[in-house]
């Protein structure tokens, strides 16, 4: 963690471990570039965002002020969900282990009366994603799942998260106090700390969360969805992954590049060759 200038492991870096722990420890230390897939994706899910959620006009002016935001739009998402049915783009935090974990929910949906988590991902191409893909992505929506689900059952409650972030002790600014004040919102409600009460709360009321989750493809091009796929949660078999995954942020072992029969995977990453060279050989013409 010191390493890497992180306090908090955020869930897509777990799912990377699970493609290429190297590629994710050397995008921290060297900066990983943004490709317009990336970016495209990223477009996508803000559209998306503003067409399903309920807007919210506050311009956040620090770090305590985008805390705040964060968790008043997940505590209308989940408070509304009965009546709308669907949310999006949704911060969710946990922790594992002692570490402090954090994420994004890109939508959950109320249906047969159990939240069911998805998870969007998009591709320049319209084939079905390999194994090894669905394998990465898998991880990171079950860790999702067991987030919701810590927070349900109070396994990592609110208390928890006041301490682990020191809630009580972030302000948010009188710019932004007078941005919540004008949208209605005045008094104790003003505050994080009772924010983070009410967002705990309301996943704490919320249904049952499915063990089952999905993993939705779409063709960037045209916004079609290739495949979705249900994606099974179950604890004991996901502890065992977490197990391996924390032991690299405990610093047990240093950072596992991918094993002889992936290296294909190397052709597509951005430190071949040059940082690392772990498989290095030459480029196939594959890019």
């Amino acid at each position: 963690m010191e390493k890497l200038h992180k306090s908090v492991i955020r869930a897509t870096d777990i799912a990377a471990q699970f493609w290429c722990e190297k590629q994710m420890e050397l995008g921290y230390i060297y900066g990983r570039k943004e490709s317009p897939q990336m970016r495209s994706g990223s477009e996508a899910h803000k559209e998306i965002e503003t067409m399903v959620n309920i807007p919210l006009k506050l311009k956040p002016e620090s770090y305590a002020d985008s805390f705040y935001k964060n968790l008043y739009a997940g505590y209308l998402a989940f408070s509304t969900l009965g009546e709308r049915g669907i949310a999006r783009e949704i911060s969710i935090y946990g922790s594992a282990n002692g570490f402090k974990i954090a994420g994004k929910l890109d939508e959950i949906r109320l249906e047969d009366g159990e939240i069911l988590v998805y998870e969007d991902k998009t591709k320049g191409s319209d084939k079905e994603p390999t194994q090894a893909q669905l394998s990465s992505h898998a991880v990171q929506v079950q860790l999702y799942v067991k987030m919701l689900k810590d927070i349900k059952s109070n396994s990592y409650s609110v208390e928890d998260f006041t301490r682990s972030y020191r809630i009580d002790s972030l302000k948010v600014t009188p710019g932004f106090a007078k941005q919540l004040k004008e949208a209605g919102v005045e008094g104790q409600h003003a505050t994080i700390t009772e924010v983070a009460k009410e967002y705990f709360n309301e996943i704490i009321k919320a249904p049952r969360i499915s063990d089952v989750a999905r993993l939705r493809y779409t063709f960037t091009p045209t916004g079609r969805v290739i495949k979705t796929y249900d994606i099974k949660y179950d604890e004991g078999e996901f502890s065992k992954k977490m197990s391996y995954a924390l032991g690299y942020w405990r610093g047990e072992r240093g950072a596992k590049p991918v094993d002889e029969s992936e290296k294909w995977k190397c052709n597509y990453c951005q430190f071949f060759g040059k940082q690392c060279k772990v498989w290095y050989v030459d480029r196939q013409k594959v890019l």
